[in-house]
């Protein structure tokens, strides 16, 4: 990794391991899903506590959880 966009970020628009292929868009910002190897990620919260989020979580929530201190109520999941 050398700190390129998207080897060190995701932006929440794909679903975990998306199969889609990521973005760049010329360097103008771009679209990443979130890689792992397993079917889901360790994610930390805000709250400082730690969640496994597996591949199976909607996309809508998952946009929710990438946004902060937007206003929405978060779902269960």
């Amino acid at each position: 990794m050398d700190g390129r966009f998207l080897q060190g970020t995701f932006t929440g628009t794909r679903q975990l391991n998306d199969s889609k292929p990521d973005v760049d868009c010329g360097g103008k910002g771009g679209l990443s899903g979130l890689r792992s190897l397993t079917d889901g990620n360790n994610i930390g919260m805000g709250d400082g506590s730690v969640r496994y989020i597996t591949n199976k979580i909607k996309l809508d929530v998952w946009k929710l959880l990438s946004n902060r201190d937007d206003g929405q109520v978060l779902p269960d999941f």
